[in-house]
């Protein structure tokens, strides 16, 4: 190998250290942040469920015309003491499961 391609290469792993790097710290940091944040736990009663619809456009690999998709996202909305309520996103087995009326431990 000449001069230039050992640059080169040095040059390369160093950039992707320092990117892997700083992508490392951003998650520890979330992960600390998230780990200090309180927890609110409280009895509530799931007042509602919704399902919303997002809707998305591709075109096709043959690039003639447009494939449409609906995809649903599953809510369930809980209604706290105060008269507020939180609308939390759920997955469809829990959409499922959750029943409307329904009284249980809510920690978010």
């Amino acid at each position: 190998m000449n001069d230039a391609a050992t640059f080169e290469l040095i040059s390369f792993i160093v950039m992707f250290s320092i990117v892997i790097g700083l992508i490392a710290v951003i998650v520890v940091q979330q992960w600390i942040k998230d780990k200090r944040s309180p927890r609110v736990i409280t009895m509530e009663t799931i007042s509602s469920k919704t399902i919303d619809e997002y809707h998305t456009s591709e075109p096709f690999e043959s690039g003639m015309g447009m494939k449409d998709e609906v995809l649903p996202i599953y809510y369930i909305i809980f209604s706290l003491e105060g008269g507020d309520s939180v609308k939390l996103r759920v997955s469809k087995l829990k959409y499922d499961k959750l029943k409307k009326s329904t009284t249980g431990k809510l920690t978010f």
